[in-house]
């Protein structure tokens, strides 16, 4: 690409929040048990339905689960298993809360 080019696809400020969110340390380790906080949607950008998992337990499966797709603070990806669901869930860290 040409320098212009480049500079446009990686030094543009959403680019660069997307590459922080990236490098920076998991808030939540593996086997932690989290639950969904008031913010989170009720739908994924991956198509997942969280509107039954509301209020329920779960615990973290995996870190770094999905390249992060948001340019907003808190967003890197998790696979969360909630208790009672059989099938692993990708939460970005922003909508997990620690359960009680």
């Amino acid at each position: 690409p040409t320098e212009r080019l480049y500079k446009k696809v990686v030094e543009n400020k959403f680019a660069s929040k997307v590459i922080e969110s990236t490098f920076a340390e998991a808030r939540w380790k593996v086997g932690q048990l989290v639950t969904l906080g008031s913010a989170a949607p009720t739908t994924t950008p991956w198509g997942v339905s969280l509107y039954k998992m509301r209020g329920s337990k779960g615990t973290i499966v995996a870190v770094d689960a999905a390249p992060v797709r948001s340019a907003a603070r808190k967003s890197k990806v998790y696979k969360v298993l909630f208790f009672g669901h059989a099938i692993p869930v990708l939460v970005e860290e922003r909508w997990l809360k620690q359960a009680r």
